[in-house]
């Protein structure tokens, strides 16, 4: 095949379909992710100490635009035993006053 037989504006939509193809996948992937209880700790997993916040590094702003922000990791620090590393979000959720009274009942 020569090269002026090729069409380059057909192979260029070829890779721009694939690249949209492979694009919404990794999308899917990150919001499973997310979904996901993968990355969610709340304690410590050497220790189980309690986890302070620490601050971040290239890699983990690399990892926000990698994931277009849909990730919500942030970096932790165990002040017990010094581990280090990244989880999403912890966020204490409270439960409410009846759920608690039921517990309670029930002991």
């Amino acid at each position: 095949m020569r090269p002026d037989e090729i069409d380059y504006v057909a192979f260029a939509l070829l890779l721009l379909r694939w690249f949209a193809i492979i694009f919404v996948i990794y999308i899917i992937f990150i919001f499973l992710l997310r979904f996901s209880n993968y990355y969610k700790i709340k304690k410590c997993p050497n220790c189980s100490g309690e986890l302070k916040r620490a601050q971040r590094t290239a890699g983990d702003r690399l990892l926000k635009t990698l994931t277009f922000g849909i990730l919500p990791v942030k970096r932790y620090r165990c002040y017990t035993c010094y581990w280090e590393g990244q989880a999403f979000e912890i966020k204490d959720r409270k439960r409410s006053s009846a759920f608690k009274d039921e517990t309670e009942e029930d002991l």
